[in-house]
């Protein structure tokens, strides 16, 4: 069996965020097919990285780190190591922040695809963002003037300041670390690029941006184990009706305060609505009349949510890679409205399996609730459409043999050629 080597620089479990369930629920569907070992690193780094709790369906294999030593040189030369020792077949870069440039540099003589869960290393602003403020910016440091580099250098280096001085030291400890401060992450970044046999994005936002820098990508989007997310029929009374939020409150990139300013809309037309929102008030500003916070819900249990709300709103302001909550809720059988940005608008079809709003626009999304409501058949119609339209594309089984075994297939026909000929 061929040995598949997988590098992730953020994998942990329990997941704390949708890039760890997409790796995950890939490998599970990639193990009959291939010896998978995932490398990574163990470091409490922003996250805990490298910390599985339970059992895996694949080895995880990690590699301990002190904080002094995470940083590119160190990076390359254990994850080096390890390749070596598993000899693997393919390599698959996975997700990182700024240090994934650096783990290119440890594979470089394996073929390898990358695959990109947000716009890390292109943008230097956190994950990759790129927003200032709540502005979009899509400037790059991967253009062709070494002014974007410049730019974008010091961007990153104050937004990692910022974090630090918010008491997330990991960003800034990883920024140096990376010296990512310096015009050679481009650099690098463009080495990376350059030697993978395959790039993989969420969207077709981020395909045409690193298309203008040269490069082919193929889009894959994330799925959902859609047997776990069962059509429910909607709640007969919705007095009030439950506009539903699913996300990390605090992430003023998810538009929480131009939902809760379509709630008031709602409430001057006559409306009566509650928002119901994941996780815990504590002293969060949020907590407002009409804001009813439902406590935390694990992947096993979200189901519970959707089905407790009449119409799910997504309302990012920054371009989401995808939004997996999107097709869980669609899947669910209740109504959208998501900002019309990159991921949204990859699944929710205007006017056939959803409603798009403009980013930012509370009036928006005030008027496309009330469309649902006032609007039944049409509603219907919607409902049915998107959970038919996800079933159909956004399994987990699905999104694996139409995509990536294809994608690793490709390059081991390349190896075997490149072997043949020589």
């Amino acid at each position: 069996m061929k040995k598949l080597a997988v590098i992730d620089l953020m994998f942990n479990w329990p997941p704390d965020g949708g890039a760890r369930i997409d790796l995950k629920e890939t490998l599970v569907r990639l193990a009959p097919y291939f010896d998978v070992v995932v490398l990574v690193p163990r470091i409490d780094c922003i996250v805990s990285r490298g910390l599985v709790i339970g059992e895996l369906p694949f080895q995880v294999e990690p590699i301990p780190f002190t904080e002094k030593e995470f940083n590119g040189h160190t990076i390359v030369t254990r994850f080096r190591a390890a390749l070596d020792r598993i000899n693997p077949s393919v390599v698959f870069l996975a997700d990182g922040f700024y240090l994934k440039p650096w783990v290119a540099q440890a594979i470089r003589d394996y073929p390898y695809f990358v695959k990109f869960y947000a716009y890390e290393t292109f943008c230097l602003r956190y994950n990759g963002t790129f927003m200032r403020g709540d502005r979009s910016c899509y400037r790059t440091g991967m253009g062709h003037c070494w002014i974007d580099s410049l730019f974008c250098s010091m961007c990153g280096f104050n937004a990692a300041i910022k974090a630090f001085l918010d008491d997330s030291p990991g960003f800034l400890r990883e920024f140096l670390g990376a010296s990512a401060w310096s015009p050679l992450h481009w650099r690098r970044t463009r080495t990376m690029m350059d030697g993978a046999q395959e790039i993989i994005v969420n969207n077709h936002f981020f395909q045409e941006l690193i298309g203008r820098c040269g490069w082919t990508s193929v889009v894959i989007p994330p799925g959902i184990d859609t047997a776990q997310y069962p059509v429910t029929p909607c709640r007969h009374e919705m007095n009030p009706v439950r506009l539903g939020l699913v996300g990390r409150i605090n992430d003023s990139y998810k538009g929480v305060v131009f939902a809760i300013r379509a709630l008031r809309i709602l409430h001057a037309r006559g409306i009566d609505a509650e928002l119901h929102v994941t996780g815990i008030p504590d002293d969060s500003p949020l907590a407002l009349p009409g804001v009813v916070f439902r406590g935390w819900f694990t992947r096993d249990t979200i189901n519970e949510f959707y089905r407790s709300i009449d119409i799910c709103l997504v309302p990012s302001i920054w371009q989401e890679p995808f939004g997996i909550v999107t097709l869980e809720a669609m899947c669910s059988g209740r109504p959208v409205v998501g900002s019309r940005v990159a991921g949204i608008q990859e699944v929710v079809i205007e006017n056939e399996t959803g409603l798009l709003v403009s980013p930012q626009s509370s009036e928006d999304i005030a008027d496309a609730v009330q469309r649902y409501l006032e609007n039944p058949d049409f509603t219907a119609e919607i409902v049915k459409n998107a959970a038919r339209h996800v079933r159909a594309l956004y399994d987990w089984d699905l999104i694996v043999r139409d995509y990536y075994l294809p994608v690793i297939h490709r390059i081991l026909d390349q190896k075997g050629q490149k072997s043949g000929s020589n």
